[in-house]
């Protein structure tokens, strides 16, 4: 079975600015093509020049091996005379480009969106330099409310019984597995903030966190609250017959996002970090009146 691949969704504007970007031209017109996978624009420059700029699909992009040799069969034929498109090369004389495309402008004209930029500056400054310090490891990944299955037992409490859907699986790290845990329980508790020292308590029981760790949980959580709306506002341009299945979870979870952000980093960990100490406090001195 073939793997699905999805369009890319690259406004008008976007596709103007790469094409002056990448190949020096000035786009007076870009009018969209049709394409199964990838996303076609024909350009028309302002000197009346006309051009196809073709932006491939995120899985074949994968392979930029195959895509070169799709490009150098086209300039070799066009070479030798047949009738078949050429590559125009960048300004830095490469036939393609691998770009790294973002998602951030299907929140033009949110307020969001400052927030959403931020927390990427906060996460390539406080984030990213401390990963080597993380520990890694295969992750669940989607620990969520529907993933997590449980049956009350004997003492009229819940006991976790399954776990399920394990389609995002992949290696990352441990602390990318609290992170996701801590935001889907934020968005079904009646204390969102609160809830994330009991579920810090618990992970740590098994698996302490390092200092490094630590200092970046909270940017954790609020990415992954970003990741969340953005993916979705993105999936609903391409699916919006989907949109309300879609953005169910992620518009829940934007009031706490900005809850997160306002308070700020120096106070959402001590309450998490003053919970969880909290918690296992009450934990032992249950033990200990129960063993009497």
């Amino acid at each position: 079975m073939s793997e699905k691949r999805s369009n890319p969704n690259f406004s008008k504007s976007q596709a103007a600015e790469i094409t002056k970007r990448l190949f020096g031209l000035t786009p007076s017109e870009m009018d969209p093509l049709p394409s199964y996978y990838d996303q076609n624009f024909y350009v028309t420059t302002a000197g009346g020049a006309k051009y196809v700029l073709k932006i491939f699909n995120f899985k074949d992009s994968e392979n930029p091996t195959l895509i070169g040799v799709q490009v150098q069969c086209m300039s070799f034929l066009y070479q030798n005379g047949l009738p078949v498109p050429t590559a125009v090369p960048t300004t830095s004389g490469q036939l393609m480009s691998l770009e790294e495309a973002g998602y951030l402008h299907v929140l033009d004209g949110d307020p969001l969106k400052e927030v959403v930029e931020a927390l990427i500056n906060q996460y390539k400054t406080s984030v990213i330099p401390k990963r080597s310090s993380f520990c890694s490891s295969l992750i669940h990944a989607d620990l969520n409310d529907l993933n997590i299955l449980v049956q009350p037992d004997e003492n009229g409490d819940h006991l976790i019984s399954g776990i399920v859907d394990f389609s995002d699986m992949q290696f990352g790290y441990y602390i990318y597995e609290l992170a996701i845990t801590i935001m889907y329980m934020m968005m079904e508790h009646p204390n969102p903030i609160e809830v994330g020292g009991p579920v810090l308590a618990g992970w740590e029981s098994v698996l302490p966190l390092n200092e490094a760790e630590k200092d970046c949980l909270y940017t954790l959580v609020i990415s992954r609250f970003c990741q969340s709306c953005v993916l979705a506002r993105y999936l609903v341009l391409l699916h919006p017959e989907n949109a309300e299945y879609v953005i169910s979870t992620s518009e829940k979870g934007i009031p706490l996002l900005h809850q997160l952000w306002e308070r700020g980093k120096e106070e959402v960990e001590k309450v998490w970090f003053e919970g969880a100490s909290q918690y296992n406090h009450e934990k032992k001195e249950f033990k200990v009146l129960t063993s009497i």
